[in-house]
């Protein structure tokens, strides 16, 4: 059973007495003034219910100089979190180092003990692995054999095992209040191996973990199960690595340089179901999960087997010990995302007659363009997204030289030459799919289709030759289309925070007509400087077409 609220439970302590057991070796000044001000803070982020933050400071209060005060505090707010395994341990330890309490204190602690046990189970591994490593819920327990059954909170419990050139053993066990659950199985030899080596990127020598377990220093090299690891650096005042993807090929040495920087933040994952951890891209193993990580923007997902996946990005502040935890609740099966991106681009044609008649000694100017876009989007999962997307492309391009011919009235066809400066504005509408890889630095592919309503401006100047006299002609004309639209696209995407990300891409926009912009001869007379009236020829003034547009962007989830 849990335990209850009754009054004659350890009370919270609000003031830190800086008498420290002989246990411990004495701290030194600025140690016991730094313990005082972080359970200071323990206390105010109490008062405030904010449980994961005030028992960071505690703990950290207790690693400078262990007190009473930041022990006992930290043994209740381990209690109230339903971490009873952690808080019995820290009671226990409150007896053991503090023996000088009053007999009233040393009573109430026992009692308190007495009532966790109820909520705590104990977790025999009887594997015959000698040196293997023993996680429990992702946290290292020791190496096999063990010598004593390991203290547990009552509930369902991730076993896992470890041994170098063995396949992890994995099991999940449920353990009663006041009970023993007991652990067997074998671990499989391992029947694709490789190797692994790791080095820091300076070449410093750091505590190397991989898959859970420190299996020595940098720079390491061992044999590992061909596959997917996760790897990760702890170095001293904090130092180290986030959790990284480590794939191992068979019967091949990869190689792993890890920069090690500051890790000023600690984060724990819990879920009320079976599920699997990944934090910014990377898969860590079954929840309950902590991880040491920098401060910033992280992306944490839960995939459950039996509904949809859990997903949030969590800002994490420096010397911060979040606490999140993936419940049907707050399981979003859909997220919604507005983004907006600007950018320009350039393209070889616009297509259409126009361009076809542009041949020996005509010039083909670059199509050059600008181009802004709305998107609605729908994330189904932390890696699928679909949406509707409008977008505004402003394009132009120059032809100079191109051979035309226009028909004064009454007169026969007149040859010349003209330089087209071609005008187009569409307005594509449609809907996107994309694929994302990464969290807090994302790739992406996206594709966009739809239709896209445009318009074409052709000012045409040029000279004709009209019954052996060299006339000038200027005239501008408009047609209407609609074309249909590809947009494939790749784009690089990095989050700002907890709801707002920036990116860029590159994209290759594709036109086929629908019903191409037109140039009418019915509505198209100019008049020549001779004074008379001629007619252009009916031509189209849009075609196929593609444009490589570049692009930056920002995107908000709310």
């Amino acid at each position: 059973m849990r335990p209850r609220a009754r009054g004659a439970r350890v009370a919270l302590t609000c003031a830190l007495t800086l008498a420290t057991t002989g246990a411990h070796a004495e701290p030194s000044v600025a140690a016991r003034d730094e313990a005082k001000a972080r359970f200071e803070r323990g206390v105010g982020l109490l008062r405030d219910d904010a449980l994961e933050a005030a028992l960071a400071e505690f703990l950290a209060s207790r690693r400078l100089a262990p007190t009473r005060g930041n022990t006992r505090n930290a043994a209740v707010v381990l209690r109230k979190l339903h971490r009873f395994d952690e808080s019995m341990e820290l009671f226990e330890a409150l007896l053991r180092e503090f023996p000088e309490q009053s007999a009233e204190e040393l009573a109430a602690i026992r009692r308190e003990i007495d009532e966790l046990r109820g909520s705590v189970g104990e977790l025999e591994i009887a594997l015959d692995e000698p040196g293997a490593t023993v996680l429990i819920d992702g946290k290292d327990r020791g190496r096999l054999p063990l010598g004593a059954p390991l203290r547990v909170s009552a509930g369902e419990r991730t076993v896992r095992v470890l041994r170098e050139g063995r396949a992890p053993f994995e099991e999940r066990v449920s353990v009663a209040g006041q009970q023993r659950a007991r652990v067997t199985g074998r671990l499989v030899a391992i029947a694709a191996l490789g190797r692994l080596r790791v080095e820091e990127a300076s070449g410093a020598g750091l505590e190397l973990w991989i898959d859970g377990a420190q299996v020595g220093r940098t720079p390491w090299e061992g044999a590992l199960a061909a596959g997917p690891h996760v790897a990760w650096l702890r170095g001293p005042a904090g130092t180290g690595s986030a959790p990284l993807d480590a794939t191992v090929r068979a019967d091949a040495t990869s190689t792993l340089r890890v920069p090690a920087r500051a890790l000023s933040a600690s984060l724990r994952v819990e879920a009320d179901a079976p599920g699997v951890v990944v934090v910014d891209g990377v898969e860590l193993g079954a929840a309950p999960r902590e991880v040491r990580l920098p401060s910033g923007a992280t992306r944490v997902e839960v995939r459950f087997s039996s509904r949809p996946p859990w997903s949030a990005t969590v800002s994490l502040r420096d010397g911060e010990t979040r606490v999140v935890r993936a419940t049907e609740r707050n399981v979003r099966s859909i997220g919604w995302e507005v983004s907006l991106d600007v950018g320009g681009g350039a393209g070889r044609t616009l297509g259409g007659e126009l361009d076809a008649t542009c041949k020996a000694g005509c010039e083909r100017g670059l199509v050059l363009a600008g181009l802004a876009r709305v998107g609605l989007g729908a994330r189904l999962t932390p890696s699928l997204a679909v949406g509707a997307e409008a977008a505004w492309i402003g394009a132009g391009q120059a032809l100079q030289g191109r051979s035309d011919v226009i028909t004064p009235n009454g007169r026969g066809p007149a040859p010349g030459a003209v330089t087209d400066e071609l005008r187009l504005r569409a307005y594509p509408v449609g809907a996107w799919l994309s694929l994302r890889h990464g969290a807090r630095v994302s790739v992406q592919g996206r594709l966009g289709l739809g239709v896209a309503p445009h318009s074409v401006r052709d000012e045409r100047r040029g000279q004709y030759s009209v019954d052996q006299l060299v006339v000038a002609a200027t005239s501008t004309a408009d047609g209407g289309g609609v074309s249909l639209y590809a947009s494939p696209e790749v784009r690089a995407s990095v989050a700002l925070g907890a709801r707002v990300s920036a990116s860029a891409g590159l994209a290759v926009w594709v036109f086929s007509p629908l019903r191409p912009a037109t140039r009418d001869a019915t509505r198209d007379e100019v008049l020549l400087s001779s004074g008379d009236l001629a007619g252009h020829p009916r031509a189209t003034l849009s075609g196929t077409w593609a444009l490589v547009a570049p692009s930056v962007g920002i995107t908000f989830s709310p």
